[in-house]
C-alpha cells in the first residue's frame, strides 16, 4: 500500500466524489453484514469483526445527510485509523464505490471554502479538480471525532 501524504483514495457517494489521505487507510473490504448496535446515532450503522477486532462502521451517506441507497456490489467499507490527542481507533466508512488512488503532484489543492449556514466545515480539508470533477478532501480526524464514539469504543 502507498504511504505518501501526497496520495489520496478517491471514492463516491452517489454522483459526488470525496477523498481521504491514503496514510489513514488500512484496508478496503467489500460491504458485508454489519451487526447493528442498539441506541447508537443513525450514522453508526453497527460493527464488524475484522480478524478479531471489533470495528465501528459509519455510513458516510447518513453522516452527511444524504438519502440511503441500496447496497450494491460496488459498495465498500474503507477501514481507516482516526487519531486525536494521542488516541487512535479503527473505523469503517461505508461508501458507494471506490474509484482510484491519486497523487497530489498531478493537481493543485484548493483551500476549504467558507460555506456558512451551519455546514460542518471541519469535515473538509480542501478539494481538487480531477479530470473535470471536483473532489472533496475529508478530514478523518474531525469526521470521526473520537468523543462521538466514546460509548462504543
Amino acid at each position: 500500500m502507498l504511504t505518501s501524504n501526497k496520495e489520496f483514495l478517491v471514492f463516491s457517494l452517489g454522483n459526488d466524489a470525496f477523498s481521504i489521505r491514503l496514510p489513514r487507510v488500512r484496508e478496503i473490504v467489500a460491504a458485508r453484514h454489519v451487526t447493528r448496535v442498539p441506541e447508537t446515532p443513525p450514522f453508526l450503522i453497527g460493527v464488524l469483526n475484522l480478524r478479531g477486532k471489533i470495528v465501528p462502521v459509519v455510513d458516510l451517506r447518513r453522516k452527511f445527510g444524504f438519502a440511503d441507497v441500496q447496497v450494491t456490489r460496488d459498495t465498500s467499507i474503507i477501514i481507516v485509523e482516526a487519531e486525536q490527542e494521542g488516541e487512535s481507533a479503527l473505523f469503517g466508512l461505508r461508501v458507494d464505490a471506490i474509484h482510484s488512488v491519486e497523487k497530489k503532484q498531478s493537481f493543485s489543492m484548493d483551500e476549504t471554502p467558507k460555506f456558512g449556514l451551519g455546514v460542518e466545515e471541519s469535515y473538509i480539508d480542501g478539494g481538487f479538480d480531477l479530470n473535470g470533477r471536483y473532489v472533496v478532501l475529508l478530514n478523518t480526524g474531525c469526521l470521526l471525532a473520537l468523543e462521538e464514539f466514546d460509548a462504543f469504543l
